[in-house]
């Protein structure tokens, strides 16, 4: 019924990936404390993880109300929508989160590149078919083309399948970034501590 209803979900979803963002700024991924050195490895990483789902949920919650209360999006089907939001909150706050605590000061701006990235091909704003074949070929590789989906398709509500198909494919994300920080953690920690180091040493960031 109203323009904004339908640029909501691009706009919706930016605003998630940017609180993400905000998070790995102003909090460190690290398990500092000394009383925690007993505990595994995926234990520190998950147990801290919570921290910044337990943000990255609150942010969603205002961000949902705000679209609801103030802004009078159109939705067709509220739970749906409610599930969209929630999917966001996990998949961006792990996908931020796995990437400063694998890659360090250096996944900061892996986030901010991935950003670019993923507001470049716009096709929230015109079809993908109209972008340079460079982002009609990462399309289907990033995860804003999925979140954006299943925001649109809780909306409208006109093809479940479509829904729950890219919910799915979405999901998929976390456990990618997941995998990652099992995998390829261990075997740069070192490079990355000595990097972040001397970074630091440099006096231009916080430490």
């Amino acid at each position: 019924p109203n323009y904004g209803s339908a640029m909501a979900p691009f706009f919706t979803t930016l605003a998630i990936w940017v609180g993400g963002l905000l998070m790995i700024a102003m909090f460190s991924t690290r398990v500092k404390n000394k009383k925690f050195e007993a505990c595994k490895r995926y234990e520190k990483f998950f147990w801290k993880y919570l921290f910044f789902l337990t943000i990255s949920i609150v942010q969603w919650l205002i961000v949902w109300l705000w679209n609801i209360l103030f802004l009078w999006v159109y939705v067709e089907n509220t739970w749906a929508y409610i599930v969209a939001f929630l999917s966001c909150s996990l998949v961006f706050s792990m996908i931020a989160y796995s990437c400063v605590h694998t890659f360090g000061n250096a996944g900061k701006a892996i986030m901010i590149l991935l950003l670019v990235l993923q507001l470049s091909w716009s096709w929230w704003t015109f079809p993908v078919e109209m972008s340079d074949p460079f982002f009609q070929t990462i399309n289907p590789y990033l995860p804003f083309t999925y979140a954006i989906k299943i925001m649109r398709e809780a909306t409208w509500w006109v093809v479940p399948q479509i829904y729950y198909m890219n919910l799915l494919i979405f999901l998929w994300f976390f456990g990618l970034f997941a995998l990652i920080w099992l995998v390829i953690r261990p075997l740069i920690a070192k490079y990355v501590s000595k990097f972040d180091n001397k970074f630091a040493e440099l006096e231009i960031i916080e430490h």
